[in-house]
């Protein structure tokens, strides 16, 4: 028992490990897919929408408010820059973006991704293992990945979820506002796991069940850059 809160370090520790495990396997598939469907046709595409910054942002605020869900966006972000179709900092305005296309459409419909991602699980099997064209296949793969990233996201917020109330954690959030302290935290928790995805995945976790603003988030991706 700590500060009242009782906290099954065990479960935490399975369900994150386990989540940023599916994470990450799922963010290979969706990059492996991505790379041989697009390739430099969606590099192309990608790199005038971030032209510039305000087109970042423009672009982030836009999809997410189609979208509805600024996870989705984040998610597919993370794929196009494991996939080297965009640059890490160029995604840093259309994570703006996506936040505040997030906030504008948050009371319109509350997308819940855990009620399709079964389906995108199901379907990115069938296609990848059953289809006879091969850019079905490589389309069921992209869908499957998603739908692992989307299954590891969740796994790793109910990991978070008890640390809501946990006093030690929600002070080292709010030390967290200090950009220097979020980027140096990026940096080195990269450094030690030697994947930027890995900190991206625990980043949007932790911003999906509230615990991280939106300053400490782009400065730990920052830091994650270094990294």
């Amino acid at each position: 028992m700590l500060n009242g809160l009782n906290l099954n370090l065990i479960e935490i520790t399975g369900l994150l490990v386990g989540g940023l495990a599916l994470f990450l396997f799922g963010l290979d598939l969706m990059t492996r897919g991505l790379k041989a469907i697009a390739g430099a046709r969606l590099q192309s595409l990608l790199g005038t929408l971030t032209a510039n910054r305000f087109r970042g942002v423009l672009a982030g605020a836009g999809i997410t408010a189609l979208l509805n869900s600024s996870t989705i966006t984040t998610v597919l972000l993370v794929g196009f820059v494991s996939a080297g179709l965009m640059t890490l900092q160029q995604s840093i305005p259309v994570i703006m973006g996506a936040n505040i296309g997030s906030t504008l459409t948050a009371q319109i419909i509350a997308f819940n991704i855990s009620a399709i991602t079964p389906f995108m699980l199901a379907g990115g099997f069938l296609l990848q293992g059953f289809a006879k064209r091969e850019l079905l296949q490589q389309l069921g793969g992209v869908v499957l990945g998603l739908g692992l990233l989307f299954l590891g996201i969740e796994f790793m917020g109910d990991a978070t979820r008890p640390l809501r109330n946990f006093q030690p954690f929600i002070t080292a959030m709010q030390e967290m506002r200090n950009p220097w302290i979020g980027i140096l935290i990026g940096a080195v928790f990269t450094a030690v796991v030697q994947s930027s995805a890995a900190t991206l995945a625990i980043v949007i976790a932790l911003g999906s069940q509230g615990l991280i603003p939106l300053e400490s988030g782009i400065a730990l991706i920052l830091g994650a850059n270094v990294g």
